[in-house]
């Protein structure tokens, strides 16, 4: 699953990198995940914008808002959930947290 985790962190950071947003990978991890009927990934990131002006926070605010709607490709696997996550203590360092499914 970890090719999955690899893409997907390529894709975020192309993302933000979209809206203006250099990013700065503080975690990552993902574990194996499983239903009756899929198998996958359960993904956690966790990072911070570069520059964490009031601007640069208010872009992270609205790209994080839209990012469910964000077309992010997957070869072999499905994003079937994603949210974004922003830290209650530190502006400008946030979480994304996302499913992924095997692709049948």
């Amino acid at each position: 699953m970890r090719d999955a985790h690899d893409i997907l962190s390529r894709r975020l950071r192309a993302y933000f990198d979209a809206h203006g947003l250099a990013l700065l990978l503080c975690s990552s991890r993902s574990e194996r995940w499983a239903s009756a009927t899929f198998s996958g990934a359960r993904h956690q990131f966790g990072f911070a914008i570069e520059d964490a002006t009031d601007d640069m926070r208010d872009r992270l605010s609205r790209a994080g808002a839209a990012l469910g709607e964000a077309d992010m490709p997957l070869p072999g696997h499905i994003l079937a959930d994603i949210g974004f996550v922003p830290s209650g203590g530190t502006p400008g360092c946030f979480e994304i947290e996302a499913l992924t499914v095997e692709a049948a």
